[in-house]
């Protein structure tokens, strides 16, 4: 079985208590429960104590407990995700067709399409996102990678945000699939040799980092990292698919899943 992974938003006071009564029935919670049918993400109640000896200062905790089936190889991820608006589905029925059909997708020996994955890396308040400006694509771009044998695409995206951005610690938001898409990429020049055209199946994971860690430039891939808001990651961006298609949901995701919580945390 994998580890959950859990995080607890704390409510300290009577008041607060009352708070989470009411974002319970709040518009954000029911965001989040739609969020909740797309990554399976779980939440309940506990009401123990802290581990404080001030009984009376009891604690409640909303957590979140990210789980993955055992034993499910990623094929099996991607065909168990629940999609999230017209483009995933469409875009997962072509990869479980591609899954039966191709040879080699976790190498780029597969010059007609490939695994990569890819993260959206948030800061600790999931107000902003780190992203690195992209040699290949001339573009503000989130980090990411190709599988290349690795069939464990979270282990390949968060490694490829390390090596991209510099940052030493990455944390995993969830373990689960966050999005989904099939990119297309032009033919370009790599290290002199052409690669030609070709496709890009993706998964996106979500993670986090501090934002406050020094970064620095993967020199052979990109020539610039830096954080932006999440709006000012889609006016950083000059590719419009990209942000119309990929960036906008992603935001949007975070939005549904983050929102009605940092206002608990911030007394709201």
């Amino acid at each position: 079985m994998h580890k959950r992974k859990k995080i607890s938003i704390l409510i300290h006071t009577r008041s607060d208590t009352s708070k989470l009564k009411s974002l319970l029935d709040s518009k954000p919670v029911r965001a989040v429960e739609k969020y909740k049918a797309t990554t399976r993400l779980k939440f309940h109640l506990d009401s123990k104590p802290p581990g404080t000896a001030d009984k009376t200062q009891r604690t409640k905790r909303l957590k979140i407990t990210t789980e993955k089936e055992p034993h499910m190889n990623i094929e099996e991820q991607i065909a168990d995700y629940k999609p999230y608006n017209e483009q995933e589905a469409h875009d997962q029925v072509v990869m479980r067709q591609l899954f039966a059909t191709q040879p080699d997708l976790f190498t780029r020996e597969n010059q007609v399409a490939h695994m990569t994955a890819s993260s959206w890396l948030l800061n600790a308040t999931h107000d902003k996102v780190l992203m690195i400006y992209h040699n290949i694509y001339h573009s503000w771009a989130w980090t990411g990678g190709h599988a290349d044998g690795d069939r464990d695409l979270l282990a390949v995206a968060k490694r490829e945000a390390m090596e991209e951005t510099g940052v030493t610690e990455i944390r995993v938001i969830s373990e689960d699939i966050f999005s989904l898409e099939i990119l297309t990429v032009d033919g370009h020049e790599k290290r002199g040799v052409y690669v030609p055209s070709h496709l890009h199946l993706n998964v996106t994971y979500l993670l986090e980092a501090d934002s406050e860690e020094k970064v620095s430039v993967q020199a052979d891939e990109n020539s610039g990292v830096r954080w932006f808001s999440l709006e000012e990651a889609l006016a950083a961006c000059s590719e419009p698919w990209m942000i119309e298609r990929v960036y906008k949901k992603l935001n949007a995701k975070v939005r549904e899943c983050f929102s009605g919580m940092h206002g608990m945390q911030r007394g709201e």
